[in-house]
């Protein structure tokens, strides 16, 4: 059996955050989850990142060494933020990523790729040059967040394509590979539980909430904010995470009026990660999953961020989506169904604190789960 992976996806790693690369943190946690489980059942990993910088410095392509499995190779990317500065860079990035797996991967190799709609075409012509094998992790169906036709006779092409698949929910398998025909797992996020936080819970005798991931506001972070309007004043909502100088703007103005007028505890408290992420998430009573119940990704996606409020002991307080209520976690959820300020905070103040909820071990158990059905369909 060949033991190598060559797995694709937009990663990074701390060391090099100076540069700024296209890395989504919950894209990078996911993928080193599935690295460890790739590791556990005996085999070796090549990330392969087509990651660009953000900034206008340049960043050196190089070849990494992340242990004594594990392999990143990222590539060069110049600076520059002007249209035609991030058309060649894309294009460098294109070329590059197309001619590493060209000559890197072989016939007999296993390409395990984390869906992306930018890099369809390239992997759809390497397939069918190379012949590798190709397992598919589908996060969702990029047509149904973008809108375009054009994406979805992409995306149902290279779906064809794989032999075999990685979904992130239920409902894509229903979707993508209706008859099971070829072999499938699924897998909602990380499963790894992160071991005791430091200092503990928030020991003010406040309730904390956290939202964490993006601030594009479709993904609801100005509504969970809002939220606060409707609580007492033993509570205590923090917003963590990314998005555009635009996006960070309009939130930092969002809590400076929110907080003005609510009694509960409105902050923004940056963007952390790693330790500080699971640290931060490990001092709070429940995260917060807001986002339009209408959006038709809702049909497919698993939110990230779910799994880890969940495996660092939150409750999680959600909108009600098809994802979430078939899946495995749906016991440990606390549901509202339309995306308002006033709906969030009666989820909010209908948690049962007093109660034990703790997913861990049905987490532990996904985990087991995920790593058997892994190995079965990689040796085939």
């Amino acid at each position: 059996m060949n033991n190598r992976i060559f797995y694709l996806g937009y990663y990074d790693i701390p060391q090099y955050a100076e540069e700024e690369r296209n890395a989504p943190p919950a894209a990078v946690a996911k993928m080193t989850y599935i690295v460890n489980a790739l590791n556990r059942i005996g085999y070796r990993v090549e990330l392969v990142s087509p990651a660009a910088a953000q900034n206008k410095k340049t960043a050196k392509g190089r070849r990494i060494s992340l242990d004594q499995n594990n392999t990143l190779k990222l590539f060069y990317s110049f600076g520059g933020k002007n249209k035609i500065s991030a058309l060649i860079r894309f294009l460098l990035l294109k070329l590059s990523f197309f001619f590493y797996l060209l000559f890197r991967v072989d016939s007999s190799d296993t390409v395990l790729i984390y869906h992306s709609a930018e890099f369809i075409g390239t992997v759809s012509l390497l397939k069918r040059v190379k012949k590798f094998r190709l397992v598919l992790e589908v996060e969702e169906i990029y047509a149904d967040v973008t809108g375009k036709e054009k994406v979805r006779r992409k995306e149902y092409g290279i779906f064809e394509q794989a032999d075999a698949y990685v979904f992130s929910t239920e409902l894509l398998s229903e979707i993508i590979n209706p008859d099971h025909q070829k072999p499938e797992t699924v897998v909602y996020g990380s499963y790894l539980i992160p071991g005791r936080q430091v200092g503990g819970r928030f020991d003010d005798g406040k309730i904390h909430c956290v939202y964490a991931g993006t601030f594009d506001p479709r993904k609801g972070v100005l509504t969970a904010a809002n939220a606060a309007r409707y609580l007492p004043e033993n509570y205590h909502i923090h917003l963590i995470g990314f998005g555009t100088k635009a996006e960070v703007e309009q939130l930092r103005s969002t809590v400076e009026a929110v907080s003005a007028e609510a009694r509960a505890t409105l902050s923004y408290d940056g963007l952390l990660s790693g330790r500080d992420y699971t640290d931060f998430l490990g001092k709070c009573d429940i995260g917060l999953c807001p986002q339009a119940p209408e959006a038709s990704f809702n049909e497919t996606s698993f939110p990230s961020k779910t799994l880890s409020y969940l495996t660092n002991g939150l409750w999680v307080v959600s909108v009600t989506i098809k994802s979430l209520q078939r899946s495995a976690l749906h016991p440990y959820l606390v549901y509202f169904d339309e995306c308002t300020p006033e709906s969030i905070a009666k989820a909010i103040l209908s948690v049962p604190l007093s109660d034990d909820h703790s997913a861990c071990e049905a987490i532990k158990e996904l985990d087991k789960s995920f790593c058997l059905q892994l190995k079965q369909i990689l040796s085939r």
